[in-house]
């Protein structure tokens, strides 16, 4: 497992495909992380650890195009005062199976820390596989610690509304998919308006929307 220290407020931006990850991430103390992987037919397998107080990320993790993907990770928060939020968003088409495991544990005698997970499951096709398991382990009273996971398709309305601006229904939702992209990229600013649109790019050409 490689291990890498963040020892100063960092913007960190990571794509893999068709590998494996094996990576132990330590923070230190009163930085802001932020941090997005997106992922292909890949199997990642991330620790996260608090070495300080007063720290906060913002991690978020987008799995897509076909095939199997899979995520274990595992955060390990033992100080106060860190604010944690993660989004976890599966763009699933046919075939496409994600299984996603977070371990996330608050340790004792910790205080003022927040742990806030949203796992989002885009459904495209029908054909697919979903396995969600998060584990919360808390143990400390004064804390917060929240889990929510969605399965839906794009929001219908949203997609209507869209249609009637002259828009086939496979161009909404290829609308609607880059707005999830760029809002995760806009808690971006160094890096380049010419990297985000790459990226962006990138993930749409590998995703096969329904025919209208």
């Amino acid at each position: 497992m490689i291990r890498q220290n963040i020892t100063k407020n960092s913007n960190i931006i990571q794509n893999y495909s068709d590998t494996q990850v094996s990576q132990e991430i330590f923070l230190s103390w009163k930085i802001n992380f932020n941090y997005f992987v997106y992922a292909s037919k890949s199997d990642i397998d991330m620790i996260f650890h608090t070495q300080w107080d007063d720290i906060k990320w913002n991690i978020f993790f987008i799995f897509y195009w076909k095939w199997k993907s899979t995520g274990h990770i595992i955060s390990n928060i033992s100080h106060s005062n860190c604010h944690i939020n993660v989004l976890t968003i599966s763009i699933l088409q046919d075939d496409n199976e994600i299984t996603i495991d977070w371990d996330i544990k608050l340790w004792k005698n910790i205080t003022d820390t927040q742990w806030h997970l949203l796992e989002k499951n885009i459904i495209l096709w029908k054909k697919i596989k979903i396995k969600a398991t998060p584990r919360l382990d808390v143990y400390s009273d004064n804390v917060q610690a929240t889990h929510w996971v969605t399965i839906d398709k794009i929001d219908s309305e949203s997609l209507l509304y869209i249609s009637t601006r002259w828009l086939s229904q496979s161009s909404a939702t290829n609308l609607m998919i880059s707005w999830y992209i760029q809002n995760i990229l806009s808690q971006f600013p160094d890096t380049t308006e010419e990297k985000k649109t790459q990226i962006l790019q990138d993930i749409l050409s590998h995703i096969a929307l329904p025919h209208d």
